[in-house]
């Protein structure tokens, strides 16, 4: 797979976010050069590992400032919200499948992150900055 190549429409405006962003990024890519052929099994473990860690902590710094900006309960918040749940969701999923298929596994985890973080930086958390600008400059 090619790596991402971060560009301006992926920029939010609100520097910690942008910051995290390119960090999640940088990792993505990192995996992608690594590729998936030698030792799947322990690759898929460690981009586990490596994502389900630091999303958490850019899904904290989002709800963090979703409720300084009072947002956090609106629709677009909640619906937000949801993506984060369903992302949590969905590597759970592919960690249960690393042990009984690691090279299935290890490749939809990357093919996975690659599509999820893309169009979640570029969608919705574009959205959420918009939202958080409006109600509270950052």
């Amino acid at each position: 797979m090619d790596p991402v190549r971060w560009n301006d429409s992926y920029n939010t405006g609100i520097e910690r976010i942008d910051q995290q962003h390119r960090r999640l990024i940088d990792m993505l890519n990192v995996h992608l050069a690594e590729g998936l052929l030698d030792h799947p099994l322990q690759r898929a473990t460690t981009m586990l590992a490596d994502f389900q860690n630091y999303a958490e902590q850019h899904f904290c710094l989002e709800e963090e400032l979703a409720e300084h900006a009072g947002i956090h309960r609106s629709t677009n918040w909640l619906m937000h919200a949801g993506e984060h749940d369903y992302y949590r969701k969905r590597i759970h999923e592919l960690g249960q499948l690393a042990t009984s298929k690691p090279d299935e596994s290890a490749h939809q985890l990357l093919s996975f992150l690659r599509y999820w973080w893309t169009a979640h930086i570029g969608g919705a958390d574009q959205r959420l900055a918009e939202n958080l600008l409006r109600k509270t400059p950052l």
